[in-house]
This record gives structure tokens, C-alpha cells and sequence, in this order.
């Protein structure tokens, strides 16, 4: 069953659930080897991402240095006046970015008008947390909980 639920890409197609409700056997023995089933794929995901991270561990590595080496040649360039560089197996050249940086510099307060941005949103960690003191659901706030599957 694993494999015809791999083949469909790990969805669980209405024909594989009517597949999984036509086991025979008592229904503490098909919830069993269905929660075996779970425990296999899950611990097959967790090798795949465990390898996922190894190589993405790497990935970054290398990026990191080359990002790095990428600035300190930048920075060399820019020092000694070299914005361009041709040799036979590498051609450099630096260039000036099509949009500027630009940064507010003075007080927020002084900011005008025109260019101030307000945004609001509702403080949905504040709503949990007075939940969680035990008080009621604030009007205009809607509170679901949803279920979860436990295999041991």
C-alpha cells in the first residue's frame, strides 16, 4: 500500500481510501498496520531530510566563500581603481548598481507625511496569551483548534 501511495505522489486518492477501507481483519489490526505504515515513511522522510540538510550544510559552505571572496575582490577592485579585469580564463568587472540604497536618517518623528507607511494588524500572540490565562475570545476574533495524530 506504501508504494501505490508513493505512486501518487503521497496523496491519498479517494480510489487508494476506498483500497484502505476494503482491508479485511478487525479494525485494531488495520489501525496497526496502518500506523506501522506511518512510522516507515515517516522515518524514511526524516533520513531524506537529515540528507537534505547535509547537503544544503555544503551548499551554503561553498556559497558562503564564494560570497565572500566575490566582496574582498569587490573591495580590492574598488581600491585600486580597477573596475575592470581581463585575463584569459576570467574577465571581472565591477559595476554600479541600477537602484541606490536610501535610508531615513533622522528622527521618525520628523518623517514627513508623505512618506510615512501605516500598517495594522491584530496581535494574534497577545489573543493566545490571554487565552491561555483563561480569559474569553476577544469580539471579532474567531478561536479553532484542530486535531492531530499520535503514533508511539
Amino acid at each position: 500500500m506504501g508504494a501505490a501511495i508513493a505512486e501518487a505522489g503521497g496523496e491519498l486518492t479517494p480510489e487508494l481510501e476506498e483500497r484502505l477501507d476494503a482491508l479485511e481483519g478487525a479494525f485494531d489490526a488495520k489501525v496497526e498496520r496502518i500506523a506501522l505504515l506511518v512510522q516507515r515513511e515517516a522515518g524514511i522522510a526524516n533520513m531524506a531530510k537529515d540528507e537534505a540538510d547535509r547537503l544544503s550544510a555544503i551548499r551554503k559552505s561553498h556559497q558562503s566563500t564564494a560570497d565572500g571572496l566575490k566582496g574582498y575582490l569587490l573591495n580590492q577592485m574598488l581600491r585600486s581603481d580597477r573596475l575592470k579585469v581581463e585575463t584569459p580564463k576570467a574577465r571581472v568587472r565591477v559595476q554600479r548598481n541600477g537602484m541606490p540604497s536610501i535610508q531615513w536618517t533622522k528622527d521618525p518623528e520628523e518623517l514627513p507625511e508623505a512618506y510615512k507607511r501605516v500598517t495594522v494588524a491584530p496581535d494574534l500572540a497577545l489573543v493566545r496569551e490571554e487565552l491561555k490565562a483563561g480569559a474569553g475570545v476577544p469580539e471579532g476574533f474567531t478561536v479553532e483548534y484542530g486535531h492531530h495524530l499520535r503514533i508511539f
